[in-house]
Order: C-alpha cells, then structure tokens, then sequence
C-alpha cells in the first residue's frame, strides 16, 4: 500500500480591498460601491449614484472608471431586470420620451432624419400606443414597429403615411 502524503501548509497572505493601500482608482471606485450582486434597494441606490457619476464625466473617464462602469452596469441591469420590471412602451411614447430627456425639437429630428416638420407632428400626434387618431395604414405601421428603435426608415414611413 502507498503512503498518504501529509497536506502542505500554504503559508501565502490572502489579498484584501483593505490590504490593498488606496491609491489605485480601480480599488478605490470597489471601496467606494463593491462590484457584487445587489441585493437591496439601498444599495441599487448606490450603485446607480455611482453609474450617474461616472456616465456624467463623459470621455474624460479614465480607462479604470470606464471599466469600473461597465463592470457595475452587469449588477444593475441584473437587478433591475428582477425588481423594476419595465412594462412595454409603444414606439410613439419612447420617440416623445427621447425627444423630451434630450431636448430635442420637432426641427432639430425633422434635419436629422429628413422626414418633414409636419410628418413628426403626425407621429407624436399618436394618442398613447393605440393610434386611434391615426389612418389604418399608420397604425399598421407603428404596430409593426415595435421595439422601437432610433434607427428610422424613412422609406417606410412615407409609404405609410400617405
């Protein structure tokens, strides 16, 4: 019969976030809110301060803040995903949305997408997602256009607006 070898001792230190001196922009951005799943209300709190932090330095992050964002990012949509379900939005009701949170006129997205002033009136003139303002062709068209998407087809939508 062989013999049992004894069990090595390991004599190496185990690395803790107070071990580590602070100084390290990474490690410091952990101590402040810890990439771990989030558990409470309180600290989705936390996590999303830190998120609206970050996000508002814009390109002046650091390449640690971005990855630190992007780490923390996975946790929230983890939690978000379990505890603040989103209920389904028509695409009329997230163009109004966009348009207010990023201050954008009827003008400014009729330049960008080229659609006239008065089509854009039209699409927001939508009442909620049923369009029951609307010609049976535009409500076909923005029934088929869920999930909405900022990518528009011009095309399209003149065809169905017509």
């Amino acid at each position: 019969m062989g013999t049992r070898s004894k069990p090595r001792k390991t004599t190496s230190k185990s690395v803790t976030l107070s071990s580590v001196p602070a100084g390290d922009p990474y490690l410091d951005l952990v101590r402040e809110c810890p990439l771990r799943i989030i558990r409470s209300e309180s600290e989705y709190g936390q996590a999303i301060a830190m998120l609206d932090r970050l996000s508002d330095l814009g390109n002046d992050r650091t390449a640690d803040e971005t990855e630190y964002l992007l780490s923390l990012t996975v946790f929230v949509k983890k939690y978000e995903d379990e505890h603040h379900l989103m209920p389904p939005v028509s695409g009329v009701d997230m163009l109004r949305y966009l348009l207010e949170t990023h201050n954008v006129t009827q003008s400014t997205l009729a330049s960008a997408t080229g659609l006239a002033v008065s089509t854009i009136s039209e699409i927001l003139a939508v009442s909620g997602s049923s369009g029951s303002n609307t010609s049976p062709s535009w409500r076909a068209f923005l029934a088929s256009s869920r999930p909405f998407s900022w990518t528009i087809d011009r095309e399209r939508l003149g065809r169905e607006i017509r």
